[in-house]
């Protein structure tokens, strides 16, 4: 039997139901479940933050060969949206200390992170041993 698995819109993996990869990748599942997923149910975090983690972690200003105008757009609109999740949690959601609150969000930031050198690794590893197969569309 034969199990497609979609990890992007770019590619998907095909998975031989008889192999080793279910026992491969449920460390990785359940490193995601507690150390990602259950914080964020804790911290009950809503879309508007959940994105702003995103577009925090995304907009990365350390790059290889990044220019410099490149690297202070990318400072302005991480430092844009800071301010406004600021407001948002002080106005919308009545914190009233919503640096308490960020700082909590921020600290996802190394589990997002470590969750996804992990998948990465696990991809790589099935590709060693041939226990599935990339298929790039």
């Amino acid at each position: 039997m034969i199990l497609s698995l979609c990890i992007s819109k770019r590619f998907h993996i095909i998975i031989n139901k008889h192999s080793n990869i279910f026992r491969l990748f449920k460390p990785t599942y359940d490193m995601q479940r507690n150390t990602l997923i259950l914080p964020m149910m804790s911290y009950k975090l809503d879309i508007f933050e959940f994105f702003a983690l995103a577009t925090i972690l995304l907009w990365d200003i350390g790059l290889e060969n990044q220019t410099e105008e490149c690297a202070r757009t990318g400072e302005k609109v991480k430092e844009q949206v800071k301010a406004e999740l600021v407001h948002y949690m002080k106005y919308y959601k009545r914190i009233e200390e919503p640096g308490i609150r960020i700082a909590s969000i921020v600290n996802l930031l190394p589990a997002v992170e470590r969750c996804v050198k992990k998948i990465q690794d696990d991809m790589e590893m099935t590709q060693v041993f041939k226990l599935s197969k990339v298929v790039y569309n």
